[in-house]
């Protein structure tokens, strides 16, 4: 597994962490940090992308906990982004583990009444006609920044020449908009 997060803007600094508890030893999840150094007035952003391991909700919730407590020793004070496939969905620890700690779920930020946000995973195969999937394991939450909307992309398979259908990933990707003006909750 590897993480990468691609900015237009300068990356001032990066680092990443080893995520305990591992389910086996030759496992390697870990979680990276990014600063970007954002445009007038937003000034520097903290970036970090992750993702949790099989072994249930209690070993996720355990690499969530760890996340988190990185995060809050390693971030700056500008605003923040985190983003990351939980394994599970918004009823899980793992989840939780993000939201207690003072993150918000921007696709729930963004959802109008009544809505719900879309679905991320997961097909079970990239290849051919997949049914709608039908949980939310992606996630994106921001601190001190919020977003003017979340869209969904990858959701829609490209024909090749051979006229078959591939999907980017068995999992669909999350986009969100931010201003570069004067952050806000």
């Amino acid at each position: 597994d590897g993480d990468m997060i691609l900015s237009r803007y300068p990356i001032l600094k990066a680092d990443s962490m080893w995520i305990n508890p591992r389910t086996s030893e030759t496992e390697g999840r870990a979680a990276l940090h990014v600063v970007v150094k954002a445009p007038a007035p937003i000034g520097n952003v903290d970036v970090y992308i992750t993702h949790l391991t099989g072994g249930g909700d209690k070993i996720r919730t355990a690499q969530a906990d760890a996340v988190t407590s990185w995060i809050a020793k390693t971030r700056g004070t500008g605003p923040l982004l985190v983003m990351g496939d939980l394994g599970d969905g918004p009823a899980s620890g793992a989840y939780q583990a993000f939201v207690g700690s003072g993150l918000r779920d921007i696709a729930v930020a963004d959802a109008g009444a009544g809505d719900q946000p879309a679905n991320t995973c997961c097909r079970d195969r990239v290849v051919g006609t997949q049914p709608p999937l039908t949980t939310r394991t992606s996630f994106m939450f921001s601190g001190g920044w919020a977003s003017d909307g979340m869209t969904i992309f990858g959701d829609q398979p490209q024909n090749q020449p051979d006229g078959s259908l591939l999907y980017g990933s068995d999992h669909d990707g999350l986009e969100a908009v931010f201003p570069i003006n004067a952050p806000g909750p």
